[in-house]
């Protein structure tokens, strides 16, 4: 948790978006796809919250879930290899968050609203 809380020192303030991805293990996987997707997403939305509980605003965060499709180790012939994979990973991009707020409809010259804003 030290680490998320230094990031979220480092980056507080700033503009960038900052990308957090769950991952699991083969064995977490092994027939039950649907049910790793839900532990990868989990364990990324735990990561996020707390970069946001350190002042990181949460359109700064895109939240990802990888499953166990980006493994660390390919092959893992025992449980600590596969719990490489298991993981959270944290990328922050050179991309700049626009902020975001409440979108209004704009009012055409017809008076209809057809676009936002």
């Amino acid at each position: 948790m030290q680490a998320l809380d230094d990031l979220a020192r480092r980056y507080k303030g700033q503009s960038t978006v900052i990308e957090v991805r769950g991952h699991v293990g083969v064995a977490e996987n092994y027939d039950r796809p649907e049910a790793a997707m839900v532990l990868s997403i989990d364990r990324a939305l735990a990561a996020a919250k707390r970069l946001a509980g350190g002042g990181i605003e949460w359109w700064r965060l895109r939240v990802e879930a990888a499953g166990s499709g980006e493994r660390v180790e390919s092959a893992p012939m025992s449980a600590e290899a596969d719990a490489r994979n298991s993981r959270v990973e944290i990328r922050v991009l050179d991309e700049i968050a626009a902020p975001r707020g409440p979108v209004r409809p704009v009012a055409t010259a017809e008076g209809g609203a057809n676009r936002t804003e």
